[in-house]
């Protein structure tokens, strides 16, 4: 621990002289240089005016006054542009009553002196950066926390600078290197690879297309039954009936987990868009939004991917890109241009966020505008879960209630939004703590009563979809897009 110490000699001249007053006590502290105090008093403050001098045998006897300001680390984040505004926080223990994680592994695990979410972030500082990586792991992303915070610090985006940060001190294992930077980061392989594991994956494959036992990752076969994986929706975009023409053209940024695992979500959504006459195009050189390699802290290969897209929906055709799932569209419209270089990169990245939205949404406007959602033709009872980035980043948590309210009978779940457990690797990452998320998911859901849980994200529904088929659950999980292509088909 550091510390500035700042002496004051107390003359013995008399007791109504030896005790400063608080406005002399502020004077004194606010006279100091930055460098000693950094741009502020912290929230606690107490003042200290001293003893009276003492008497011994000798007479009357000065006694000295030290005020200590302990930095330990805050002076460096004082200095950060980023990380700063955690010196805001006033220790009031919102984050922490909302944070899905420290309610289930508590202080001792998430933190000690600080814990939680902005535990992470002071222990970086305060302790240092080994002792807070494996805290932060603990984050699951779901955003509770800056959604309460009274000071509004944006623990969510620090928690991601504070992965950078350990990421470019080498945190990165061999492995996350590899699957970041040659396999997401390189389209071509990354569709080679899952294209042959379909092939390669039907001696584990079940009747319901699940598979049997994921291998590698066998925390993943306690928590869930894992999706097969299926033709990529890239190959087969081609094939589906589709309109030629419309009153706009839109493309579909379909997502890693749309192309290969539901690309049925993909064939929902030119289904129900061609009934709102809009034509659509699917640019087959996309790849992954690039939000993985981001949260993991790998910018270099979040950059590469973010390029790559530009290039592939850079079309003035496109009136919008339309994606099926929330965190490719609040990273695209969020990161893409502020990680690109300043010019015309840049500028190219902003025309792509400008275009970008949520699919959903996109037909709520169009559905107030044509009315084409006349009855109620579906006839299964709907719950709806909100997605952590649908609702929080988002805020779009209305609009899938406004469509399917006007088809089918509708019942809100406890704690819609309630985050599922997926959190992108976190499933991989801490599956023990993932199924208890997801367990409270699936009973909340099976209470509801409903027959089929609708969500707008496609993680949430490998997720839930795979819960509910694990415990032997006769509940589906479908997209927006898929209820509303339903009704179409009725």
């Amino acid at each position: 621990m550091t510390a500035n110490v700042l002496k004051i000699q107390v003359a013995p001249s008399g007791y109504e002289k030896l005790v400063p007053t608080l406005d002399e006590c502020f004077r004194i502290i606010n006279a100091l240089p930055k460098s000693a105090t950094g741009q502020n008093i912290t929230s606690y403050v107490t003042m200290i005016t001293g003893n009276p001098p003492y008497l011994d045998s000798y007479g009357e006897k000065e006694k000295e006054l030290h005020i200590v300001l302990l930095d330990n680390g805050r002076l460096n984040m004082q200095k950060d542009p980023n990380f700063r505004q955690a010196l805001r926080c006033i220790r009031c223990g919102s984050c922490l009553n909302v944070c899905p994680i420290y309610q289930r592994v508590g202080g001792h695990v998430f933190g000690h002196t600080y814990m939680g979410a902005i535990g992470s972030i002071l222990t970086a500082f305060t302790v240092g950066l080994d002792e807070a990586q494996d805290m932060q792991s603990l984050c699951i992303a779901c955003g509770r926390c800056k959604e309460v915070c009274p000071a509004e610090i944006d623990l969510p985006g620090l928690i991601m600078h504070l992965r950078n940060w350990l990421a470019d001190e080498g945190a990165l294992t061999s492995t996350q290197k590899l699957l970041l930077r040659h396999f997401l980061a390189k389209p071509k392989t990354m569709k080679t690879c899952l294209s042959l594991g379909e092939k390669l994956q039907k001696p584990l494959v079940s009747e319901d297309h699940f598979l049997k036992k994921v291998p590698f990752f066998p925390g993943v076969n306690e928590v869930l039954d894992f999706p097969a994986l299926k033709p990529a929706l890239s190959k087969t975009f081609q094939s589906i009936p589709q309109n030629t023409k419309g009153r706009c053209e839109v493309a579909i940024f379909g997502g890693c987990l749309v192309n290969q695992l539901y690309p049925q979500i993909g064939e929902a959504m030119v289904k129900v868009l061609n009934r709102y006459d809009t034509k659509v195009n699917y640019p087959e050189k996309q790849g992954c939004c690039g939000a993985p390699a981001y949260y993991m802290g790998d910018i270099k290969s979040a950059q590469k991917l973010v390029k790559t897209n530009i290039e592939a929906f850079e079309n003035d055709a496109y009136e919008y890109i339309l994606t099926p799932c929330p965190t490719c569209t609040a990273f695209i419209k969020e990161h893409f241009a502020e990680l690109m270089p300043k010019g015309t990169w840049r500028e190219r990245a902003e025309k792509i966020q400008e275009k970008t939205g949520d699919f959903t949404n996109f037909i709520s406007l169009l559905e107030k505008e044509m009315g084409l959602l006349k009855r109620k033709k579906i006839s299964e009872k709907i719950t709806y879960h909100d997605s952590c980035h649908y609702k929080r980043s988002l805020g779009l948590s209305d609009k899938p209630r406004y469509l399917l309210g006007k088809i089918a009978m509708t019942k809100e779940m406890e704690g819609a939004d309630s985050c599922c457990g997926f959190g992108g690797s976190y499933l991989l990452k801490h599956p023990e703590i993932s199924k208890e998320l997801l367990t409270e998911k699936c009973r909340n859901i099976l209470l509801s009563e409903a027959s089929t849980v609708a969500t707008d994200c496609p993680g949430c529904i490998l997720q839930i979809s795979g819960g509910l088929h694990k415990e032997g659950l006769p509940i589906k999980t479908k997209h927006t897009a898929e209820i509303l292509a339903e009704y179409f088909d009725k």
